[in-house]
C-alpha cells in the first residue's frame, strides 16, 4: 500500500477516533449507554462482512465533494464547542452526523450509490451508541420504562 492510498485511512481513522473518544465520556459515566463500548467492535464486524459482499464499484454522479467540504468545515466549530461541553448531547449528535456524512461521502466517491447502500448500515450503526437528547430520552425511553414496570407489576 502506497502512502497515497494510506492517507484516506489515516484521515478517517483520526475522525472516527475523535468521535469515539468524545462518546467514551458518555459510555463511561452513564450506565444506560455503557453498551457503547461494544458498538465500534460490532460496527467493524458488520463493515468487514459488508466488504466481503460488496458490489462492483459504480460511478459517483453529482458533486459529493462540495457536500463533504461543507461537513468538513462544520467539524472545527463542533469540536471547539465540544471541548468545554463534553456531556452536551446535541454536540455528540452533531459530531456523529458530521463524521458519518464525511464517511458516507468518501464511500460514495469510491464506489458510487451501490457502495453507499452496501455500507450505510455498518457505518451508521454508531448512531445506536450516541446518547439521545435529554428531552427526547425522557419522553420516550423513561415513559416506556415506566409502562413496562407498571405492566410487570
Amino acid at each position: 500500500m502506497t502512502k497515497r492510498n494510506l492517507l484516506p485511512f489515516l484521515v478517517f481513522g483520526v475522525l472516527w477516533g475523535v468521535l469515539l473518544r468524545h462518546l467514551s465520556v458518555h459510555w463511561q459515566l452513564n450506565p444506560q449507554y455503557s453498551f457503547g463500548w461494544l458498538v465500534p467492535f460490532l460496527e467493524a464486524v458488520l463493515f468487514f462482512q459488508a466488504w466481503q459482499e460488496r458490489p462492483a464499484p459504480g460511478a459517483a454522479a453529482g458533486n459529493a465533494s462540495v457536500l463533504m467540504g461543507f461537513f468538513a468545515l462544520l467539524l472545527f466549530p463542533t469540536w471547539v464547542v465540544a471541548q468545554p461541553n463534553p456531556d452536551w448531547r446535541l454536540v455528540s449528535w452533531a459530531l456523529g452526523v458530521e463524521v458519518l456524512a464525511l464517511s458516507l461521502g468518501a464511500i460514495y466517491l469510491a464506489g458510487g450509490r451501490r457502495w453507499v447502500r452496501q455500507f450505510a448500515f455498518p457505518v451508521c450503526f454508531i448512531l445506536t451508541a450516541i446518547p439521545w437528547p435529554t428531552g427526547l430520552e425522557i419522553l420516550l425511553i423513561q415513559n416506556l420504562m415506566h409502562a413496562v414496570a407498571w405492566a410487570t407489576v
